[in-house]
């Protein structure tokens, strides 16, 4: 098991570091395990998409979405489906005395919502960042 390396591959340097516990050299290491790798471009990544449907009122910290832990809280997107069209805003339409709250963590989104007028449709994009 190597948490790191710095080799020949393909014709070019390649540096790769995984976190405690994981091994760099295996090429299927999923992406919340490396840590840094020479060949990543640009400096962000979708890391996981999805919607899902509100149909009721939410208490506090109720999970709508879950996924395999990041690590920490990611970098993520949230829109509303209105008449068609996403919005990042849950405004009126959505109800006459609506309350929203929608949290991204490192295991999912979770959150409270009441008076909206359901269902509610809610798409998200999170990010994986690149060192």
């Amino acid at each position: 098991m190597s948490r790191g390396f710095l080799d020949d591959i393909g014709g070019s340097k390649r540096l790769r570091a995984a976190v405690a516990g994981a091994n760099a050299r295996d090429m299927s290491l999923p992406m919340n395990k490396v840590a840094f790798d020479s060949t990543w471009l640009g400096t962000a990544g979708i890391a996981l998409t999805g919607t899902f449907t509100i149909s009721a009122n939410a208490a506090p910290n109720t999970s709508f979405v879950t996924w395999t832990d990041l690590g920490a809280p990611p970098l993520a997107e949230i829109a509303y489906l209105k008449s068609g069209v996403y919005s990042n805003l849950a405004d009126g339409d959505f109800g006459s005395s609506a309350g929203i709250t929608l949290l991204v963590g490192a295991t999912g989104i979770s959150g409270d919502c009441k008076g909206l007028i359901y269902p509610v449709v809610v798409a998200y994009v999170v990010y994986r960042i690149f060192p």
